[in-house]
């Protein structure tokens, strides 16, 4: 019997050996290290090659029950026997029973390559004795890892998304450095009683000096005058209603007029409330930040009246207008979300901005709008959250276009398969063909929907036509329009064919001329019954006015 190894299929035998080509042990060595073996888990043998003298390679008999996933470019040998190893993809020709392979391999092993041809292993190699000086497994040396493989073609590209607090936390430290307080508060009650002095002396007092007191005496309360004025003036300043005092400093420093805004709809901001006499001006915003932290110091309320609430309100609305003016929509944003509490106002700023993680947490913290969330996700190429979002929502097509626009086409898939039974459950066959069509790019799926909107009078007439407008072969398109006129038109159905046949013959090709005749013999056979039916024949002879003008007088006489 001559026993040889052929191709097959499939391995029909366990894979427990490993090849490896190479002629010297250092090679054997690299890939046994390469493929995680440890030399005291296996055992090799040397195989001879083609020629005298030569080497092929080895084969590698790891402990049992365990093979690497990875072997690189080396390849697996099946064990067929307990004594007899043959390559993967190979089977034994004739076949031969294991008893008979006991006897022919008087218990030695062997392993039977193309190549090679049959060889028999007597001796395992001896790691020890190669390797000078003699090296303990455990400090083998061993191949670095892989490195990275930079891919030839980018397939998709998006932007991984972060939680929406974590997205306001970030924005936070964007907007303003640190800046130092305003040195000067509210005046105390000495500091009042020193105003009411100093008016007394300024404008009651010095007048009268003026008169008694000699020209020296008058030259030097001149001088002190002066100082007392800006004392006064200073005092007066200090004196000034807060709301003032912030209106003030919004003309000369807006930016940092910010830091010292009181929002209008908290602490006792309402319209029609008592201005508070607590309210101070301090610094109630350490950073215009869009997360609501405010710094240590804000204490009081800001003046509910209308006129200070609509005085402030006016320059907010203003201040906004002049940071999205320079094109600052963060700081633009601040304003409107901490000053004005306006939600959805600041959200829009931020996502002309091209700001959208920022603009979708917003939107989601905020206002609770999810559909706009999703929307700025997108177009910031947060497809993640913007898929858990869609998900939420139950927009299947969405989830599915946005994962075919990452190219993860299963996934996208699952979901318009999940779009287009919901159509067709619902009768819907032009919708449900389209998106087969365009999404899933499934030819003949999406022409079988609209042949069972046709067969099922589900918007019979758009389905038949959307049919009839896809087929790009003319011979192919001629052969439809008649085989379903035979075939799949019943009685009922002729009129609404007659007009899909309207639409054929205006797209011209090889198809007018059969969407012309059975035109002619639908009209024939419903113009007893439907006199107006003849009207149809114009849109088939559209330059003949005496075709025109027989049709009104068949109509004329068929009503007498």
């Amino acid at each position: 019997m001559e026993l040889t190894v052929r191709p097959y299929y499939k391995n029909q035998h366990p894979l427990r050996a490993i090849l490896i080509q190479g002629e010297t042990p250092g090679i054997w060595l690299a890939e046994i290290q390469a493929m995680k073996l440890s030399l005291a888990e296996l055992r090799s043998y040397g195989l001879p090659g083609g020629r005298a003298n030569s080497i092929w390679g080895c084969i590698v008999i790891p402990m049992e029950g365990w093979m690497p996933r990875e072997i690189g470019r080396n390849s697996y040998c099946q064990r067929v026997h307990s004594l007899l190893y043959i390559p993967e993809n190979s089977e034994l020709s004739p076949a031969i029973t294991d008893e008979e392979l006991t006897e022919m391999l008087k218990d030695r092993l062997h392993v039977f390559h193309p190549a090679i041809g049959w060889v028999e292993l007597e001796e395992p190699v001896n790691w020890e004795a190669l390797i000078d000086p003699p090296l303990s497994v455990e400090k083998m040396p061993i191949r670095p890892e892989a490195p990275v493989v930079v891919p030839a073609t980018v397939h998709s590209f998006h932007i991984q998304g972060l939680p929406p607090e974590e997205v306001l936390e970030r924005l936070d430290a964007q907007l303003f450095p640190e800046k130092a307080d305003l040195q000067k508060g509210p005046l105390s009650f000495l500091e009042k009683m020193l105003l009411v002095l100093l008016r007394l002396l300024c404008w009651g007092l010095l007048p009268l000096f003026k008169i008694r007191l000699g020209p020296k005496a008058t030259a030097w309360l001149r001088r002190r005058q002066k100082r007392l004025s800006e004392k006064t003036h200073d005092l007066e300043e200090r004196n000034k209603q807060e709301v003032d005092k912030l209106l003030d400093m919004f003309r000369d420093d807006p930016e940092e007029a910010l830091r010292y805004a009181i929002p209008l709809d908290s602490d006792g901001t309402s319209r029609g409330k008592e201005l508070s006499p607590a309210f101070r001006l301090v610094r109630r915003w350490n950073e215009l930040t869009l997360s609501g932290r405010r710094s240590g110091t804000g204490g009081g309320t800001v003046a509910g009246m209308n006129d200070e609430f609509e005085r402030l309100k006016r320059q907010y609305h203003s201040t906004a207008k002049v940071l999205l003016g320079k094109g600052d929509h963060r700081k633009a944003a601040f304003v409107y979300l901490r000053l004005l509490k306006d939600y959805r106002l600041a959200a829009q700023t931020l996502e002309e901005g091209g700001l959208y993680a920022e603009a979708a947490s917003i939107y989601l913290e905020h206002s609770r709008d999810k559909v706009k969330a999703a929307e700025c996700y997108e177009k910031g190429q947060l497809i993640q959250p913007a898929i858990d979002l869609y998900l939420e929502l139950g927009k299947d097509e969405k989830v599915g276009d946005l994962y075919r626009s990452i190219n993860r086409r299963e996934e996208a898939g699952l979901y318009y398969t999940k779009v287009v039974n919901g159509y067709t459950e619902n009768g819907q066959y032009l919708k449900a063909s389209s998106v087969v069509r365009e999404k899933m790019d499934d030819q003949e799926r999406a022409q079988s929907l609209l042949m069972e909107g046709w067969r099922t009078n589900k918007d019979a007439e758009r389905c038949l036509d959307n049919y009839f407008s896809h087929i790009r072969d003319e011979r192919h398109l001629e052969a439809e329009i008649k085989r379903l006129y035979m075939q799949d038109t019943d009685e009922r159905q002729r009129g609404v064919f007659l007009e899909v046949l309207k639409h054929a013959y205006r797209r011209g090709g090889g198809a007018g001329q059969a969407s012309r005749e059975i035109a002619y013999e639908i009209v024939a056979q419903l113009i007893k019954d439907d006199p107006a039916v003849a009207a149809a024949l114009q849109s088939f002879n559209e330059r003949d006015t005496n075709l025109t003008k027989d049709i009104l007088k068949f109509r004329h006489s068929s009503r007498k």
